[in-house]
């Protein structure tokens, strides 16, 4: 069984929710470099990205896959 999550944000809210989950930009580049999971890589290239884009919308698609 595949779920899906879909959230939608826009700039400056996905920054924040990124601030919730890390802490800081810093932090997720320290984290990536244990860990190398390339989610958080992911979320740090869109959280860049989104400092200078605070209005533009993001839509983020999760899939969970269950046997």
């Amino acid at each position: 069984m595949v779920t899906e999550k879909i959230s939608k944000y826009t700039g400056e809210e996905f920054i924040k929710e990124m601030e919730n989950k890390y802490g800081s930009s810093d932090e997720a580049e320290k984290l990536f470099e244990r860990t190398k999971d390339m989610r958080i890589l992911v979320d740090i290239r869109n959280w860049k990205y989104f400092k200078n884009h605070l209005t533009e919308r993001i839509k983020i698609t999760e899939s969970h896959f269950e046997s």
